[in-house]
């Protein structure tokens, strides 16, 4: 079971007894794992991207690695927005690009995510 949001909550379901029980987990934390050059390529945009985040919050923590949940929630969806953004700068739309300008970007991405 997966609940993104702000993170990524993660709990898996056992059934026993005629029931199910519900057990949480930090599984959001896990490592994320590119497989392909792109992804790759995401790994060390959403890297740059937390580092900065850290050195803007004063801290220079060290990260060399990037979980789930940098990935699909929360800043995530923003940053997706963001990386593909640069890779494919053809497709971008101008009236959503101008929303990303005025607008939280991880609502814009919500709104307009499903729409071809």
């Amino acid at each position: 079971v997966y609940g993104p949001g702000t993170g990524l909550g993660q709990a898996f379901l056992t059934f026993a007894n005629n029931e199910y029980t519900v057990w949480p987990s930090e599984g959001g934390h896990a490592d994320w794992a590119p497989r392909t050059n792109q992804e790759m390529r995401l790994w060390h945009f959403l890297k740059a991207r937390i580092r900065q985040r850290a050195r803007e919050r004063g801290s220079e923590i060290k990260v060399d690695h990037v979980s789930q949940e940098r990935v699909i929630s929360g800043t995530g969806i923003a940053d997706l927005y963001d990386f593909y953004r640069g890779e494919y700068p053809e497709y971008v739309d101008r009236k959503i690009e101008e929303k990303m300008l005025t607008m939280d970007k991880s609502a814009v991405v919500s709104i307009h995510g499903g729409n071809n």
